[in-house]
């Protein structure tokens, strides 16, 4: 999947990796509050599907602000995932 259409993801991916420390990644929630079109959804989906597909041993919760953007998020993450992983996401 394509990040060109995003200018700010792989900045902020590069921010949630280089500030959310390891002990707090395992427990998988971050806060991440930008603007709307900022990138974020993108980039908290490629961030958590990067440790999805390294073996991450923990849980991830990604809370979104409309009911149209949870299936959205949920397939943009299975796009990301590798097909073994599928299972593991659980769509409320």
């Amino acid at each position: 999947m394509s990040t060109e259409k995003y200018l700010t993801t792989n900045q902020i991916k590069h921010f949630l990796y280089k500030y959310i420390p390891e002990e707090e990644a395992k427990k998988g929630l971050f806060l991440l509050p930008l603007q709307t079109g900022s990138g974020k959804t993108h980039a908290a989906v490629q961030y958590m599907s990067e440790r999805i597909n390294d073996d991450f041993e923990g849980i991830m919760v990604y809370a979104v602000n409309t009911r149209s953007n949870v299936k959205e998020t949920h397939d943009k993450l299975l796009a990301y995932l590798d097909e073994k992983h599928h299972n593991e996401v659980l769509l409320l």
